[in-house]
């Protein structure tokens, strides 16, 4: 087993330290401040050098490209952010998916998809899928395009690739889970899923691993011990979440080689 890094050891050390007013403040806050504060705090995170942010308005969709100077042009991801389905934006997780296309090589576009309870289900999976569809109009092949998502994020992957099987729209190149949120799997696209040992999700991500290999996918399973959900927010401050997402990136460039 492999010993948790002393960054690791101090983040986790906070997050219990204060568990109880986190959950006071997830009962008691407003969710309109809830979001606001996750926000602000997202707006002081320090971007790798040479990162370019390219805001998309479309008809469509509102997105965000997230790019290099070297990244390869034709190589999508298309990231889902988590949040339960009514947090998360294009910021808060602007600099995970910042690492992401750095480590990866990749052009990343981030969506902000509509959010609950002001939206309702489906209404971010129908958006998610207007990205999808919107990215191929615009060029790009469906074996270039890599979906990716954390959480809640995850779970709007999975359904996507239910709703495109479904459409019979041509499928991505594969699926990136980080702690994911599960239907015939069958004939989809391989999947690469992370996971906390620590989170609650762990068990519906070993769940969701054995359950899309009896159905024939391809799967890469990780469990990073001692870690929590969706650790590689923590990236530039915990050594484990750089390695995880690298993880990532290994695993794209494999299927890279592979196209």
């Amino acid at each position: 087993m492999k010993m948790l890094s002393n960054g690791a050891k101090d983040y986790k050390a906070k997050l219990f330290e204060n568990h109880d007013e986190n959950i006071h403040f997830l009962l008691n806050t407003p969710l309109s401040l809830q979001r606001q504060v996750w926000e602000s705090a997202a707006i002081k995170a320090t971007l790798p050098a040479g990162a370019c942010i390219e805001t998309v308005n479309d008809t469509e969709i509102t997105a965000e490209w997230i790019s290099y100077p070297d990244s390869i042009n034709t190589r999508i991801i298309l990231y889902f952010h988590g949040g339960g389905n009514s947090q998360g934006s294009c910021l808060t997780h602007r600099k995970l998916a910042a690492c992401l296309a750095q480590y990866s090589g990749c052009r990343t576009l981030v969506l902000e998809y509509p959010l609950a309870p002001e939206n309702r289900f489906p209404a971010a999976l129908l958006n998610c899928h207007q990205a999808y569809l919107w990215l191929l109009a615009n060029g790009y092949s469906a074996e270039d395009i890599i979906l990716a998502g954390d959480s809640s994020g995850g779970g709007l992957v999975m359904s996507l690739l239910l709703l495109l099987k479904q459409h019979q729209d041509p499928l991505p190149d594969s699926s990136v889970l980080l702690s994911p949120l599960f239907g015939d799997l069958s004939g989809l696209p391989p999947v690469f899923i992370q996971v906390g040992s620590e989170e609650l999700l762990r068990d519906d991500a070993l769940r969701l691993s054995q359950y899309a290999k009896k159905a024939g996918m391809q799967v890469e399973l990780e469990i990073w011990d001692g870690l929590w959900h969706v650790f590689q927010s923590s990236v530039g401050k915990v050594p484990e979440a750089d390695e995880a997402l690298q993880a990532v990136a290994k695993f794209i460039r494999r299927r890279e080689s592979l196209a």
